[in-house]
């Protein structure tokens, strides 16, 4: 009888407490995330497999977010389905996040190739194709460049992951002048496509780099350097080494004076050794050389005074270390060079960037932008004295060195137009006359230039070749000073073509590769659509990591918890806790004979 009776009191009270929550309704303050307004935009609303994942990504989004499939500029965010952007994703401020289809077949994009516009005769021409993989990890790609429809190189590497980006190079050897048509082809080992592939042509010459070596008295390191340059074919070498104040030892036909910027114009490199010993007024020709031809300067330091050059390097403050053999290794590379003593800048001038470092990365050989040139500096003072190819990659770092310098340097006249494309194809040539655009003259100053320039397209292969027409393009000036574009359709006819330019004494070529089958290294609809969502704050969620997309969701939209009163008392489960409570303590008097 107790027990009952303290089981009813229980029941009543808690009815009755209840009761008087309710009747005051307190506020509990919490801290919640807001309901979300979402758009959901399909890229291709008839295909069924994206309407389905529709649905599937509205599920995933949850219950605390509100859902609109449709475009809606307003809403807080948009989400993208499919493997494109859509043209209603473009009226959207809101943040971005796009759920890609991917699938299970492996794929293979070629988003950029980069090649050399020109080549020497026998020159190594280098191919980077930049690559992306889709859902290949552990499979085997493979990749082949050929020449002609003959494969000439190929590499074979492991994907590690599911998307992956690869920058593949491959090499071909320029071995008869006139246009070197190469394809890049790449396909997944095993696989049941086709692959895919990208075009792209050379000019291959018989004119080489001009360089030129001057010593203002003679030094190991520019002789080791020029020796090394005169064994490639690439390069055609000038020096001069000033021996004592009336003799000089000459290779070639070198100018006569240093200091005259004219006679440097000629040149796409100006090696100069022992820099120190320069005077003002072969500092100044440089200089002109510099901003008024585009060309490169490369300075071999051997001392660490160099008080006479630094109007070209733009330091004066330099630091050096000398005692044991240390290493030199590219930025980001191997080691390419030793040396015993080294300079460096205490700080780099503005614009510079570093080539190769030493101990604690110091930068020992770096370069400088100067005008429409760049100059190269080289502290590593007595690299010369460890030229073993077992020990230093010495030839090699400054082959590579001064090929890179020579092909900066703008030509008198640059040709810019797609070297492949499908017959009758709109084209767009562009046309630039360095002296034009430098404004310069004999002597480096600036003046008011006349200049005349035609084009013209002409067929270099096939039975029309010899006894065709060049067709003339109409080259018609922009807004920019030496700029110079023609828009014309490409050939009917498949075939090697060439893009003549002359303007006064200059000319040039450009190559023209027209076939039937033409592909061009293009970014994958994945790339462009990442490039739109990355850059609206988004992020890319693959479809089979859904649980990932409300979370992606909430940081795109910024989305932060704030402060707001939540009322328990106003839930409809206390009303039946009440009712419960007063009908078992109503049950349980009626049991024990009470009214």
């Amino acid at each position: 009888m107790t027990d009952t009776r303290v089981v009813r009191r229980l029941l009543r009270w808690t009815a009755v407490a209840v009761a008087v929550a309710a009747v005051i309704d307190p506020a509990w303050i919490s801290s919640r995330h807001g309901r979300l307004l979402v758009s959901v935009v399909a890229a291709d609303p008839r295909d069924p497999e994206v309407a389905a994942l529709v649905a599937r990504v509205a599920s995933a989004l949850g219950v605390s977010t509100t859902v609109i499939a449709a475009p809606l500029p307003a809403a807080d965010a948009t989400v993208i389905v499919g493997d494109r952007l859509p043209d209603a994703a473009l009226l959207s401020a809101a943040p971005i996040v796009a759920v890609v289809q991917g699938g299970d077949a492996p794929r293979i994009a070629i988003e950029s190739m980069e090649l050399p516009r020109s080549a020497t005769l026998d020159a190594t021409v280098s191919v980077v194709a930049s690559m992306r993989w889709f859902a290949a990890a552990g499979r085997n790609v493979e990749v082949t460049l050929s020449v002609g429809g003959v494969v000439v190189d190929r590499i074979s590497r492991r994907a590690k992951s599911a998307d992956e980006r690869v920058d593949v190079v491959l090499s071909a050897v320029a071995g008869d002048t006139g246009v070197l048509s190469l394809r890049v082809e790449a396909r997944v080992a095993g696989g049941t496509g086709a692959g895919v592939s990208a075009d792209g042509a050379v000019q291959v010459g018989g004119a080489r780099y001009a360089i030129l070596f001057y010593d203002a008295r003679p030094s190991f390191a520019s002789t080791f350097v020029r020796r090394a340059v005169e064994r490639d074919a690439r390069f055609a070498v000038t020096a001069r080494t000033i021996t004592s104040r009336t003799a000089s030892v000459d290779a070639g036909a070198p100018p006569a004076r240093i200091d005259d910027a004219a006679s440097l114009a000629a040149y796409d490199v100006v090696v100069v050794g022992a820099p120190g010993e320069l005077g003002a007024t072969a500092v100044a020709a440089l200089d002109v050389y510099l901003r008024n031809r585009g060309g490169s300067v490369l300075l071999l330091l051997d001392e660490r005074n160099s008080a006479p050059v630094e109007r070209l390097t733009g330091t004066g403050d330099w630091r050096a270390a000398s005692g044991q053999v240390g290493v030199v290794k590219r930025v980001g590379g191997a080691a390419v060079l030793r040396t015993t003593s080294v300079v460096w800048p205490a700080v780099l001038p503005w614009g510079a960037s570093v080539i190769a470092v030493g101990d604690s990365g110091r930068p020992v050989v770096w370069k400088s932008p100067v005008g429409a040139g760049q100059v190269v500096v080289s502290g590593a003072l007595d690299a010369w004295r460890f030229r073993d190819p077992a020990s230093s990659a010495f030839e090699r770092f400054w082959l590579d060195q001064i090929a890179d310098a020579a092909a900066n340097a703008p030509a008198p006249i640059a040709i810019s137009a797609p070297s492949v494309a499908a017959p009758t194809a709109r084209l767009t040539v562009a046309v630039d006359l360095r002296d034009a655009a430098l404004r310069v003259r004999p002597g480096g100053g600036a003046q008011s230039l006349r200049v005349s320039v035609s084009a013209k397209l002409a067929r270099l292969d096939g039975p029309d070749a010899v006894a065709g027409v060049p067709t003339d393009l109409r080259l018609w000036p922009t807004g920019s000073v030496g700029h110079f574009e023609a828009s014309v359709y490409a050939p009917l006819q498949p075939g090697n073509y060439s893009i003549d330019v002359e303007s006064g004494s200059a000319r040039a070529s450009a190559p023209l590769v027209v076939r039937a089958d033409a592909s061009a290294a293009t970014p994958s609809a994945n790339a462009m659509l990442e490039a739109w969502v990355t850059g609206h704050g988004g992020s890319v969620i693959p479809v089979n990591n859904l649980g990932r997309l409300a979370a992606a969701v909430r940081v795109a939209a910024k989305a932060t918890p704030r402060a707001e009163p939540w009322y328990p008392m106003r839930s409809a489960w206390w009303l039946v806790l009440f009712a419960v409570a007063l009908s078992a303590e109503w049950w349980l008097r009626r049991r024990t004979g009470l009214a």
